[in-house]
Order: structure tokens, then sequence, then C-alpha cells
């Protein structure tokens, strides 16, 4: 998965190469379909939905859910076959450019407008997609344009909620395309605006929906040194500014350490990738690619405003401070007492660079069989410092590999491969076989299934540095030193049907056992008052496995529709302590244990159909997901301000904790599509839709400023109504 390589003829006399992904076998064997079967979204498709970045235009993606982790600043993350997005390779071309830190916000600061393609692999697959590609891979496969051209979009659109700051939400896309007149190199020019304001759905005065703007300008070029080879060289810069919490009055606009709850982060990412594809005779091909990225993040994290000192708004000055204040028999300071002032109060500042290097070189003059031996090399280093947390890792990986696709008849196939991966943090090297094969016994039936091991090293992932607020206090994650690898053994398989007629019907069933699992663990000793520790730390094994249920029809070219079901299941062999005190004396605080896997339903599923007449097209789709377990801290929301009721003045106390099942949910989408088209291929569109039609948004929130901001679980967005107008030429 993620090879791209130059194809053996050019097309018409002169024109770039065209680049296609291969999964250790032929372009032609991924078209006609290879032993590792690939699953495409075009710019075209995610259109039809107005997908702008790449977080939309996954949605009706089949076996994909998009989850928002965080009602202050709307983090999400993909789920695939019900494993959480941190089991995912996210590739550009190829390359793991989305480093565990860029990932978190990662997903809504890439343009869908440059893409040619968005392919998706479920299962270990090849060797060559990464050692943590458990559950799949998602490759971002850019486009190369190949005449002198561009493309303008223009978005608009309004959210729905009790409180909306500003005007119209908005999305401005630009590219313009520059081809030599031989097509021997090309460039292209681009840029995305976007901002998004506040939106506060339940009228509490604080934000569900984050105030969100983002600058991202690129460039993209290509060159044709002969026949048989391109090179292509990417640029992208973001800079995105979220701030969500409290929005009353003019709160986003004053500085976030004088308001109640708050989150503020700026994240400016430079990204840069070079990829050389060449065939070196009849038969041989090779690839040299290299990639580096670096991301300086500034964040602010408050809990309920400024974290001790004169300016909180909760201070007393007849009350002592926390670390004065007289203590119980467990050494805990009693009630009343002012929070201790935290130095820097809640500012923190992250640096991730991250640099990558892809060597390939494929064989393929064997006449069943095509070889492929390649070389990765990553190397990151990750700084984060927030409050009493200071992360400084260096992360090394070198990885080898050999792969052989054997293909003895047109009945078989054959995808196997063996990776070591030596990796800085670990004593020895990690050794991950996989193999895939297919069997095809009649035209109409084919059968897929693969295995493979994975592993997930002693890093910190995305999840781990983002601070989560919880009834004003902040939750952080620090790494165990003693933190070992996680190791991963997946099984997929299913067939696919395709008869005489419009139907095209699959199903995979799957399965993956995950040994010392990676898990934030609450520590015994809190000893800062305000902030909640966890360490990540190895846990209990866990397993993964359910069934995948897809069918499509596509009676004409003006007609398709598609719909897919998952059933799943995924539990820790003992439960875990997912909230509470671990000694559970506390009433207010009392363990809660569960060996199922939390945010992860037992079953979602989607349909969509888009239909085409002339010059319009219309689409529809529907998302259902079943009930998932969320914790859930349950606080005295009413905040009377007795300094009796908790830790400190106007705080109210903790009244327990527990393990929330949510309802069943379903968002539909509508849109219509009118396009005209002109004299050499200059096209201007109008695009009307709105998302979440039935505004099916969580109905119970937590509300003000001690809200558990991680109790979410509905869709990322309420009732929003769209309008869009492109022009291409």
């Amino acid at each position: 998965m993620g090879l791209a390589v130059a194809a053996r003829a050019a097309g018409a006399e002169g024109e770039p190469i065209p680049r296609q992904v291969i999964t250790a076998a032929p372009s032609k064997a991924r078209e006609l379909g290879g032993a590792i079967r690939v699953e495409s979204v075009t710019p075209e498709d995610a259109r039809a939905w107005q997908a702008v970045r790449l977080s939309d235009a996954l949605e009706y993606s089949p076996g994909l859910r998009l989850d928002v982790t965080c009602q202050n600043c709307n983090a999400s993350e993909i789920r695939l076959l019900g494993l959480p997005q941190r089991y995912l390779s996210l590739l550009q071309d190829g390359l793991p450019t989305q480093s565990g830190l860029a990932s978190t916000y990662g997903l809504d600061q890439v343009p869908v407008p440059l893409l040619e393609r968005i392919d998706v692999v479920k299962g270990p697959g090849s060797v060559l997609s990464g050692p943590g590609a458990v559950a799949g891979t998602v490759d971002l496969v850019p486009r190369i344009a190949r005449t002198t051209g561009g493309v303008l979009e223009a978005s608009a659109n309004a959210m729905q909620g009790k409180d909306r700051l500003g005007g119209p939400n908005r999305d401005l896309f630009g590219a313009f395309h520059l081809v030599g007149r031989q097509r021997k190199a090309g460039l292209t020019l681009h840029g995305l605006e976007s901002h998004t304001d506040a939106v506060d759905v339940n009228g509490d005065g604080y934000s569900e929906v984050a105030r969100r703007s983002l600058a991202a300008p690129g460039a993209r070029a290509w060159w044709k040194p002969g026949d048989h080879g391109q090179v292509v060289a990417d640029y992208l810069w973001t800079d995105e500014r979220r701030r969500g919490g409290e929005m009353a009055g003019d709160a986003l606009s004053r500085p976030p350490e004088t308001t109640g709850i708050a989150e503020a982060i700026r994240s400016r990412r430079h990204g840069v990738t070079l990829a050389w594809d060449q065939e070196g005779g009849a038969n041989w091909s090779w690839r040299l690619a290299g990639g580096f990225t670096h991301l300086d993040r500034d964040t602010y994290y408050g809990g309920t405003g400024p974290l001790g000192g004169s300016e909180d708004p909760d201070w007393d000055p007849t009350l002592p401070p926390a670390s004065q204040a007289p203590t119980d028999a467990n050494g805990r300071p009693m009630p009343p007492f002012n929070v201790d002032q935290v130095p820097g109060l809640g500012f923190g500042r992250s640096r991730d660079v991250q640099w990558l290097g892809d060597a390939r070189l494929v064989w393929h003059g064997a006449e069943d069989h095509q070889w492929t031996g390649a070389v990765q090399q990553r190397h990151e280093s990750l700084g984060d410092l927030f409050s009493s947390r200071t992360v400084s890792d260096d992360y090394r990986n070198v990885g080898l590999m050999l792969e052989d696709r054997w293909r003895p008849s047109e009945r078989w196939e054959w995808v196997g491969g063996v990776r070591a991966d030596l990796h800085g943090l670990l004593p020895d090297p990690v050794v991950s076989p996989r193999v895939a094969g297919k069997w095809q016994p009649t035209p109409e039936w084919t059968w897929r299934g693969s295995l493979g091991t994975g592993f997930r090293a002693p890093e910190l992932f995305d999840e781990d540095l983002h601070i989560s607020n919880v009834g004003g206090d902040l939750q952080v994650v620090r790494r165990d030193p003693s933190l070992r690898e996680e190791r991963s053994y997946s099984a997929l398989i299913g067939p696919e049907w395709r008869p005489d007629g419009p139907w095209v019907l699959d199903a995979n069933a799957f399965f993956t056992r995950i040994e010392g699992t990676f898990f934030n663990r609450i520590d015994a000793e809190q000893p800062e008052p305000g902030i909640l520790r966890r360490t990540k730390v190895n846990a209990d094994d866990a397993w993964v496995g359910g069934a995948e249920f897809t069918a499509a029809l596509v009676p004409s070219e003006a007609f398709r529709i598609e719909a897919s079901w998952i059933e799943q299941r995924s539990q820790f062999d003992r439960p875990q302590l997912h909230l509470g005190g671990i000694d559970g004396l506390d009433p207010s605080d009392p363990p809660i244990l569960s060996r199922r896997f939390v945010r992860v339903p037992d079953r979602h599923g989607m349909v969509k159909a888009v239909f085409k007449h002339g010059p319009w097209e219309a689409f529809v789709g529907v998302r259902v997901t079943g009930p998932m377990l969320v914790p859930h801290v349950l606080n005295d929301l009413s905040g009377d301000g007795s300094p009796l009721l908790g830790s400190y003045p106007g705080q109210p106390r903790q009244i327990g904790n527990t393990m929330a099942s949510s309802p069943w949910f379903a968002v539909m989408d509508a849109s219509i599509t009118r396009t005209w088209r002109a004299a050499r291929g200059t096209e201007a569109r109008l695009m009307l839709g709105c998302r979440n039609l039935a505004d099916a948004y969580q109905r119970d929130l937590d509300v003000g400023r001690y809200r558990d901001g991680a109790y979410t679980y509905g869709p990322r967005f309420p009732r929003t109504f769209l309008v869009t107008v492109g022009l291409s030429f």
C-alpha cells in the first residue's frame, strides 16, 4: 500500500507518467482487484457531500467512523474495524508524514481538492504500510495536474445553536496549475483559508463548536527527467488557531487565562516531501522518497479561569492556599482553601520535528513473482511542556522489508512479506510477518484474506498529549519508564460477489488480538490540586472482532447507491479502571471498571445515494451509530459558591462517576448541485446542502464551566446549511 510508481506506458505522447498506487502488485492488479483490496474516495466523490477537508471526505467511507473526543476544542480521530486512529497508518503518497502530535487536529487541515484519491486498506495488508498498520492504512495520493488551468471554490455555512458568534462560516480554496508545453514539468500553487465561528448549542454560555481559523498555502512541482521516471516535490504550510470554552459576552476576545473554561491552540506546521520514481529497465523499478515536518503548537488549557492567584474568579483573600491548609488523615488539604498558584498558568508548548526516508527496489522479471525490497527510516524529536509534565523524547526507527507478490494462476494471488524494525526505545528488533491471498474460483466470486502482526512502540501519541478538562480539573498523561511495545495479531477474511448485473456484495470478518495494551492509568498519588495525572502503562491483553457487510447497486451511470454495516465487539481480558480512585475510599469518586473498550459502538453503518441527470446531481446520505460506553464524571453543576462544596471556593463538588451508554443516533446529509459547462473545459458549479438535517446532536451535554468536556459521543456538528460556488478552468 502506498508505493507510487511510474506506469510502463505514458498514455498520450509527452504526458506525465500517471502516478498509481500499488499494494506490492502492479497497478493493473489493483484496478482488477488484487490480493489486497483497496477502497478509494476521490475528490469528485467527496464533492457530492461538499467535503472540503479530509475529515469530511472520510465520513462516507465504508467501515470508517469519525469521532469527536473533546467538547471544547473538537479534536477528532478516525476509527476503523473497532480500533482507534493510533492503530492506523495515515500516509501521504506512501510516507507516514502525520506524526502522533500532528494527527490530533491534522484531519481538518488537509484540503481534499489537492488529492487524486484517498486509498483505504483494511487489515494489516502489506509490510510496506508500516509496523502500526493493524487496523489498516489511509493513503493520501496527490493529484498531478496534466494541463494548465485552475480551480476556485468558495463555501459558506451556518450552524444551528442557541448562540452563534459572527456571520456565516467560510472555506475558500484556490489552485493554479502551470504545465510546460512539452508536458515535461509542472507547478501547482494552492491555498485554503477557512474560518468557523464558535457555537453554543445548549445555551449555557460555553461552546460545543470551537472557533477555528486555518490558513494552508502550499506548492507542488513535478518533473519528468525521461520517458520512464518522475520527480514530485510537495510543500504545505498550515497555521490553525482554535479557541473553545467560555463564549458569553466578549470571552473569546479576551486572553484565555482571564476566562472560565478555555482551550486555545495554535498549530504551525511545515511539511515537505520529495519522491523520485524510476523504471530502470524492462524488469526493474525503484523509488527514493523522503519527508520533513516541523510542528510548533502553543496551547492554553484552563480549568476554571486563572489557576490560582488573586486574578482567579474563585479567590478568597481570607482563606489559605492549599499548600498551607490543614490536612486530613490521608494528607489531603481540607476545604475551604484557595488553589495554589500554578506558574505559567495553563500555558504549554509542544514541538515536533520528524525526518522520513524511504527506498524501494522492485524486480518483476520472474514470470509469476514480483519482489520488493525496502528500507524505511524515521527520526522524530518530540518536546512538550505543560505544568508539571515535561516531555523530551527522541524516537528512531529503521524498518527492513522484503515482500513477494506471487500469482501462480489466474485464480490465485499471494502477497507475503516480513519486516524487521529496530526502534530506539526497544532492546531487540521486532519482526512482523504478513501474508494476504486472493482466490477467484469463478468470475463472480472472489475470496480475500490476510494474516499479519504489528506493533506500537512505547511512544506518546496524539491522545496522550491532548489535555482534557473534567469538572474544572485538567488531565495530563505521562509515559511509564518501563513501558514496552504493544504487539498485535490480526486476521481478516471475506468474499466479494459480482454477479451479472448492477450488484456488488462483499463481507469481511476480522479479528485482532492485542498483547500489552497501552492504557492511561490513573495515578495513585495526585500531588497537584486541579491536575489529574495518568500514566501510560501496559495493561491487560485485549481483542477486537466483528464483521463488515457492504452492498452497492449501480443500475446506470446516472444512479448509484451503497450501504455498509459493521457488527463488532472489543474488550480487555480483565476489567480496566476508566474513572475514579484506585482505593475506592472516596464515595464521590467511585472506581468505574469495564472490560469493554470505551467510545467504540458495537454497530454502526451508512447508506449513500447519488443521482445524476444532465447538469444536475443530488446526494442523500445517512450515518447510523449504535450505543457505546462513554465515561462520565458527574459534578454538582449548580455551583452555588459554597466553599464547603468543593476543594476551593466556588467549585462544585464531584458527586460521582458513571459509565454512560449513549443512545442510537442517525445523521442525514443532503445536497444538490448544478453544473454549467462552457468551451475549453471551463465549468461553474453551484451546490446547496444541509448536514445533519434532523439535527441529531447530543442531548445530554454537560453544562457550565465545571462540565466534563470529554463527555461527547454524538455527531461532530449540529444542523448546518451550506452553499458552495466553484469554478474550474
